[in-house]
């Protein structure tokens, strides 16, 4: 390459440069100055570099290249320069590395079989015998160890979250836990614990308000949801209950507070509610400081929405008419063809599935028939005249359209 001539083998300094650049580039930018001496460079250059600002001390031993911005990778391995050759993550920096924890560590948790003195920043466990693995380019303690060691630093909930994680990405099954416990270890009794309510459940969630729903429903023994963070209808919802077609959504201040975030929101909602999902809304200060009323509102619905399902079950006709007159409310009609095939020449009397109508709660429900086979279509009829809503998909529309008898 044309700018590589302009080096010499009179410019040590310069080639050196280049060397340092590509071993800080598979480093995360961080070298330690073992790394600075096998490139040549001796203390005095490397003193000169500081004063220039292109090494930044980052621990006794430990630069940065070029800039002191490091990402978490960047932390990470400077912390284990800094521990030596042999050094580990562990504890919640290692579990936070596996993906188990959420939240980049503020202080590093490293392990070494040596002697080392622990910084503000770095805290250093002096151990003779660890087990050593490698995870995204880092050395750091096996998932089941990892587990064990924040056991005892951890709440229980993140404990559990921790385990559901690591059971998912399959980074370690229950037996290999349960392996890991023994009499005397720290951590055993609260990693029992955690195994013995383990919950798949919490993998799935996001944030610790998702965590501390699950948390609520465990306490009040609510029905858990079927699943958390999933996809309904198009949209990705907080937690739901298929059966009892009931969905929660969490609302933080942070992430609901602006106009496009609230009209997101309804949005969501309204899709929601016409696919026949009721939509229930708690905010983490509910949860928090008034779980009794969350739990009481959380099961009125469930205990509500299953009796309707029950009942469309027993009645899958005019069953599904009178549980939809009752959520329209009692000024609507519905406007409803029933699969049924009455003598076309009888008129209908109210009771009758004729073309005539049947009294329901106080509604007026007409069920017409054409042509002797069954249309699904449902429309809200006030005073006997179409307006607005429409419950059939729009699929089911079109081919209506095109062939009214469908």
């Amino acid at each position: 390459m044309p700018e590589l001539s302009l080096l010499s083998p009179e410019c040590p300094a310069s080639s050196a440069k280049v060397r340092l650049a590509e071993v800080a580039a598979r480093q995360w930018g961080v070298v330690s100055v073992g790394q600075l001496a096998d490139l040549g460079l001796g203390s005095s250059v490397v003193s000169d570099w500081v004063r220039e600002h292109r090494l930044h001390r980052i621990h006794p031993g430990v630069y940065a290249v070029g800039h002191s911005a490091l990402g978490v990778e960047g932390r990470l391995a400077a912390a284990l320069f800094y521990a030596g050759p042999g050094a580990v993550l562990f504890g919640v920096t290692a579990a936070y590395w596996w993906g188990m924890l959420r939240g980049e560590p503020q202080r590093m948790h490293v392990a070494v079989p040596g002697r080392r003195r622990s910084l503000p920043s770095v805290r250093v466990r002096e151990q003779r015998q660890f087990e050593r693995v490698w995870h995204k380019r880092l050395p750091l303690t096996p998932p089941a160890q990892t587990l064990l060691e924040i056991a005892a630093q951890v709440r229980m909930m993140e404990l559990r979250r921790a385990l559901a994680e690591a059971e998912y990405q399959r980074l370690v099954t229950l037996d290999e836990v349960g392996g890991v416990l023994g009499r005397g270890k720290p951590g055993s009794a609260a990693l029992r614990v955690a195994m013995e309510c383990h919950n798949p459940r919490l993998a799935r969630t996001k944030s610790k308000l998702e965590d501390l729903l699950i948390a609520v429903c465990e306490r009040y023994a609510v029905t858990l949801p079927d699943g958390v963070n999933v996809v309904v209808v198009g949209w990705l919802v907080d937690a739901v209950w298929y059966g009892r077609r009931v969905v929660v959504e969490l609302d933080g201040y942070a992430a609901h507070s602006t106009p496009a975030r609230l009209e997101r929101d309804h949005r969501r909602d309204l899709d929601l509610r016409a696919a026949g999902f009721v939509v229930l809304r708690y905010t983490w200060h509910q949860l928090m400081h008034e779980p009794e009323r969350v739990v009481a509102d959380l099961r009125r619905a469930l205990e509500n929405r299953g009796d309707q399902l029950r009942h469309l079950a027993r009645h899958p006709r005019a069953g599904h008419d009178e549980v939809e007159a009752r959520l329209l409310g009692p000024e609507a009609s519905l406007d409803v063809d029933v699969g049924v095939e009455p003598d076309a020449g009888k008129a209908g009397r109210a009771g009758d599935l004729g073309s005539g109508g049947i009294q329901v709660d106080d509604h007026d429900v007409r069920c017409d028939v054409a042509r002797g086979r069954r249309r699904d279509n449902l429309h809200l009829v006030p005073g006997g005249a179409q307006r607005g809503v429409d419950l059939r998909g729009e699929e089911q529309i079109r081919r209506d359209r095109q062939d009214p008898c469908h």
